[in-house]
């Protein structure tokens, strides 16, 4: 039966809004065995890819990355404005008593997040 919770995912969005700074934000404690399927990054303006001049949007459990969207050309590249940039990593176990977080890092001068929104989707073991 415990398979059948695939079927029905959770959605736990991460408001990291309009920051021009390195920032880290709590995410979810994990009461129980989860299954993160995907993280999902959305942002409310187009950002171009770029090589110097980028964002990497991470999946923290403590030091560790879980999951990243970075938007280097050679990475998941630019984001378009209101449509979700998957980070390759999927399936990720977490352990119960997990807390996790999403870290959004600056690196150069790219434009400042526009409203921006890490969606983490998961289903519970």
């Amino acid at each position: 039966m415990a398979n059948a919770n695939k079927n029905n995912p959770h959605f736990v969005p991460v408001r990291i809004g309009n920051q021009s700074a390195t920032a880290t934000f709590p995410a979810l404690y994990a009461s129980t065995k989860i299954i993160i399927k995907r993280m999902t990054v959305l942002n409310g303006a187009n950002l171009a890819a770029d090589d110097v001049n980028f964002l990497q949007i991470q999946l923290l459990h403590g030091s560790d990355v879980l999951a990243e969207v970075d938007t280097r050309a050679a990475n998941e590249g630019a984001l378009v404005a209101f449509e979700g940039k998957h980070a390759p990593e999927t399936d990720i176990d977490i352990g119960k008593g997990w807390n996790l977080a999403v870290r959004f890092v600056k690196n150069g001068a790219p434009p400042t997040a526009n409203a921006m929104t890490a969606q983490l989707e998961l289903y519970a073991l």
